[in-house]
């Protein structure tokens, strides 16, 4: 489980090839955040190269949802993923504005 912080949360969760199976995020902020994957070997540059972007929806009481993909999404070079205000990938979220959870191998 990742918390955001003040910023676009780079993260790389898998420096090789790896599959997606799905995730949780929440979102107890009034601004929609976003979670964006890359295929990236090492914590990734926001904005460039989306794979797919997912909008967290926005509520000061809590909203979220959970993602379990049928079909595992395949990344050949690596996995990584932003949180984000900004439907390209950029932004900074506020500290501790809500939280993810990626399932990969």
């Amino acid at each position: 489980v990742i918390a955001f912080a003040a910023t676009e949360n780079e993260t790389n969760c898998k420096s090789g090839a790896g599959v997606v199976y799905g995730f949780v995020a929440y979102n107890n902020s009034a601004t929609v955040a976003y979670l964006t994957l890359y295929e990236n070997t090492a914590s990734t540059v926001c904005g460039t190269g989306e794979v797919e972007t997912h909008l967290i929806p926005a509520s000061t009481s809590g909203a979220g949802f959970v993602v379990n993909f049928a079909m595992p999404t395949a990344f050949a070079t690596g996995i990584s993923y932003c949180i984000t205000t900004g439907i390209g990938g950029t932004g900074a979220v506020a500290a501790n504005s809500g939280s993810a959870t990626l399932y990969y191998r």
